[in-house]
């Protein structure tokens, strides 16, 4: 698998309109896997390509992650994120 292909999962607080990281370094088929057992779960998850492979296992300690949620947060606050999308951000990480 190379980097280019590698997506990263973000679960969506509905309520509060702020993402989470939740997986990493994945391929587009795990992670819409990951996205398919979200939404069993009646959660709202999004998807973005990854620039490369993120550092570490965990994804709790991604910093890369970490930003991107916070980004994705404060444009869901304006609302310049759409809430039903899961497709890959180009650039996103």
């Amino acid at each position: 698998m190379t980097e280019e292909n590698l997506r990263a999962v973000l679960r969506v607080d509905e309520k509060t309109k702020t993402f989470t990281p939740i997986a990493h370094n994945l391929s587009a088929e795990k992670a819409e896997a990951k996205v398919n057992e979200l939404k069993s779960k009646d959660a709202q998850a999004q998807v973005l390509a990854q620039t490369s492979r993120h550092k570490g296992r965990s994804v709790k300690s991604c910093e890369l992650c970490k930003n991107a949620a916070e980004n994705l947060s404060q444009k869901a606050a304006t609302g310049l994120v759409e809430e039903e999308d899961t497709e890959p951000a180009a650039g996103s990480q």
